[in-house]
């Protein structure tokens, strides 16, 4: 990592070919185990995968050791497709490609390949002479592809760069185009991306398994962070602006190192070790302020990534119910009579409201109605979410001056907001659910982590001092906006060890499915038969 004031062009002697190739830049920080796997994997001739959270350094830690000569870096985004990024290589290698539409809407690739980048000599006027030879080439073959590269003399790695941002289907692909790739000699492949799973890459792809060698990049530990102000502090006659709140930066930084830099430059550009406290917050000061700003940018994309994976929802039981229209037995025919010459209405006679669809009925002359509502109770499964809920309860939290929240206390409130009332909630798996926080944020490849379970505490707590000032700044109102704002369109269906109410037999389910008619029947002629109040689930059945 380029430390931490400025960057400066790589200096240094020409790459060559299993030797890594190494700035001189004395503001760099090394981290000299990880440097030593990259290293050795280029040395080797490996391909290679580095991962790791974002803003570590990565792509900064891979150009400083591979020569800019030696390396083609392709810089991934949302919507790429394979055949792009083989555009992109090809014509960074020298070649120059035009694409042709052909009818019906399929394209057609033409390869124009420069002999001077072969070796051609010059004009006599000093210019270089190409010819361009034609060649027609299918990018989705990689086969062709790889035979194009091949023809290169001197190879250079192509990178990969921010891998992750391409869609499934595109990984998928490229990877399996990759594997064939890897096992051709000279053509060496570097994947750098953001992800916290060794095996991630084969996870998308089996195939490639064991063609590429991993290695990780983590967050900045706080002893990491503490070396590097000390190889700075050891050089500069601004130290003492950085020392007294050290500990501060530290903690605000969290392992990023990019703005741990950025504290560090704003100290020294203040030139003083005495806290601004001239906010217009007064609880946030100007360099908090900063960190919020950052902070607020990013968490958005947090949550959406938290979101989106399955261990948040949960699934509850609860009794739906419907209303059917059946025939009343007591309604008796007009003799003779056409639909025309009966009365109508649209008001239950027994209940003295609208019938729940709206609809008209016939009267007999009795004024019993044609037709009767028979309501059904049935047992069904409702999806919820439960970020939402802990993080307003966090809010609350910080609002006290607390960075944590029991989970017992948690679990017991979250269950009385269920709407509808779940049948024989589960309170015990309910706190369970409420752990796999730690989880949904490991999968989210969120580090650090925002919040944390401790099981012996039997609390979930703020790990990232940045949220704690974030919640504590912000407006419930607010919150709940930004929360609205990050809900996926498409919801990830719960897992089903995620359900929370207490598992029922088919007896026993039985027992909740009722029908309750809710006009009684009389089983004789003048005898009302009274239909019983069931309690169920908190639900008033009769």
């Amino acid at each position: 990592m380029v430390w931490p004031f400025r960057r400066k062009a790589h200096r240094g002697g020409p790459h060559t070919r299993g030797a890594a190739y190494e700035s001189q830049d004395p503001d760099y920080v090394a981290r000299p185990q990880i440097e030593k796997s990259i290293i050795d994997a280029l040395a080797q001739s490996q391909n290679l995968m580095i991962y790791g959270p974002s803003r570590q350094g990565k792509t900064l830690l891979l150009t400083r050791l591979l020569g800019p000569a030696d390396s083609i870096i392709i810089e991934c985004r949302p919507g790429f497709k394979r055949t792009q990024i083989y555009r992109v290589a090809l014509s960074a290698l020298g070649y120059s490609l035009l694409v042709k539409k052909r009818r019906r809407g399929k394209a057609k690739t033409t390869v124009g390949f420069g002999i001077a980048t072969m070796g051609a000599g010059a004009s006599a006027e000093g210019e270089v002479e190409q010819t361009m030879q034609s060649i027609n080439v299918d990018l989705r073959n990689p086969s062709e592809v790889a035979h194009l590269i091949a023809r290169m003399k001197r190879l250079p790695r192509i990178v990969l760069n921010n891998f992750h941002l391409l869609d499934n289907a595109t990984k998928a692909n490229l990877l399996f185009d990759l594997t064939f790739l890897a096992e051709r000699p000279g053509i060496r492949i570097i994947i750098v991306g953001v992800w916290l799973n060794e095996d991630y890459l084969e996870e998308i792809e089996p195939a490639i398994s064991g063609k590429y060698r991993a290695v990780f990049v983590p967050s900045w530990s706080d002893a990491e962070l503490r070396k590097a102000t000390a190889q700075w502090a050891a050089r500069s006659k601004s130290a003492d602006a950085v020392t007294p709140r050290l500990d501060e930066f530290v903690a605000l930084a969290a392992g990023d190192i990019s703005l741990f830099r950025t504290l560090v430059e704003r100290a020294i550009n203040t030139g003083t070790s005495a806290p601004d406290r001239t906010s217009a917050t007064p609880t946030v000061v100007p360099i908090q302020a900063m960190v919020l700003a950052r902070f607020r940018r990013g968490l958005s994309g947090k949550l959406k990534a938290i979101f989106a994976e399955r261990d948040i929802y949960l699934t509850y039981s609860y009794l739906q119910h419907t209303i059917d229209f059946v025939t009343n037995p007591r309604f008796q025919q007009i003799p003779n009579a056409r639909e025309s010459d009966y009365i109508r209405t649209a008001i239950n006679p027994n209940t003295n409201r609208r019938y729940s669809d709206g609809r008209q009925v016939l009267l007999d002359r009795d004024g019993n109605p044609q037709y009767i509502e028979v309501m059904r109770y049935y047992v069904d499964k409702r999806q919820t979410e439960f970020m939402s809920f802990l993080l307003r309860s966090l809010h609350g939290a910080v609002q006290q001056s607390s960075s944590e929240i029991g989970l017992t206390g948690l679990a017991q409130e979250f269950g009385e907001q269920f709407v509808p009332e779940p049948i024989g909630l589960d309170r015990a798996a309910l706190k369970a659910v409420f752990a796999n926080v730690d989880e949904a944020q490991r999968k989210a490849f969120v580090v650090p982590h925002l919040l944390a379970v401790h099981s012996e505490s039997d609390a979930i707590e703020i790990m990232d001092r940045r949220l704690f000032l974030f919640l504590s700044s912000v407006a419930l109102d607010d919150l709940d906006e930004l929360l609205d704002g990050v809900q996926p369109i498409s919801l990830p269906k719960a897992r089903a060890r995620n359900h929370v109410s207490v598992r029922m037999t088919r007896e026993e389910r039985t027992k909740f499915e009722k029908i309750v008619e809710l006009v009684p029947i009389p089983d004789e002629p003048g005898e009302d038969v009274s239909i019983g109040t069931e309690q169920v689930g908190g639900v008033d059945m009769g």
